[in-house]
């Protein structure tokens, strides 16, 4: 086999190559370049980021500074500047643990982890009510520190565990909440009366709603730690119907034409 008088480097050599190729790249001699490029390419390219990163930090401190601003401490009483829902336009949610109502209409008594996850859930948000001090029915209720009597959910609060909330009837209870807006006390849907309405429509088609309303001696939200605004549980026999359509009935209360979460105030759609 004939030589080609090329000689293969060890292992040592191709180390030493790759060190001195490298400090080449960070400091050219001949070529006057700092890992490539030259003092007044270094000057340029540093400028362009001192600018442009200056301009950031900027806006970011500018957008932090409208933001604090909008913001006041809740222990003064004054409330934020800002919030999501208005006054007279709250949002309504409701909470019936990760199932549709399709879920209850066929469950039975054989379905014993449905039925422990269901009850969990009802007991987790009765807890949150559990106080000595409950609210009274008139707005008077707003002057001390107290929390909704759950025992007006009806069927779907204590008194309902006997027969676990309704499951054993596959007649599940929906909870709907009501969007906290920072001193809003909602005039009563009648007068004299103590709550605001919430309208699910016929009653004789397979629900019940408990209590009518919201309960107006439970408002208002000032900033209070772990503060719960009442509750309407909305009862539904799932063997007629697997969807409720919710909306708010009071004076100068707007309701959305829209379902959709993201879109729909002073309405909710239960399914």
């Amino acid at each position: 086999m004939a030589d080609d008088g090329k000689q293969k480097k060890g292992c040592c050599e191709k180390f030493g190559d790759g060190l001195s190729n490298f400090g080449t790249f960070l400091y050219n001699s001949e070529a006057g370049t700092v890992m490539g490029r030259t003092g007044k390419s270094w000057l340029k390219i540093g400028f362009f980021y001192l600018i442009f990163y200056g301009f950031l930090a900027a806006f970011f401190s500018a957008m932090l500074t409208v933001f604090l601003k909008t913001l006041n401490d809740v222990e003064t009483g004054k409330g934020p500047k800002l919030v999501q829902f208005l006054e007279n336009k709250p949002g309504l949610t409701y909470k019936k643990g990760k199932w549709t109502l399709k879920t209850f209409k066929d469950a039975t008594d054989k379905d014993a982890k449905l039925k422990t996850e269901y009850v969990d859930m009802v007991e987790d948000i009765l807890a949150k009510y559990n106080s000595s001090v409950l609210c009274p029915d008139s707005a008077d209720g707003m002057k001390s520190e107290c929390r909704f009597d759950v025992s007006k959910l009806g069927a779907c609060g204590p008194a309902g565990a006997s027969n676990n909330y309704g499951f054993d009837d596959a007649k599940p209870c929906a909870y709907v909440r009501i969007n906290k807006v920072f001193g809003w006390v909602p005039e009563p849907t009648t007068e004299g009366g103590n709550f605001l309405d919430l309208d699910c429509g016929d009653k004789t088609t397979g629900f019940d709603v408990f209590p009518k309303g919201f309960h107006i001696g439970s408002f208002p939200f000032r900033g209070q730690k772990d503060f719960e605004l009442p509750l309407v549980a909305v009862q539904i026999d799932t063997t007629k119907l697997t969807k409720v359509v919710c909306k708010l009935v009071g004076p100068n209360i707007e309701v959305s034409e829209s379902v959709q979460p993201h879109r729909a105030f002073a309405k909710v759609e239960i399914s």
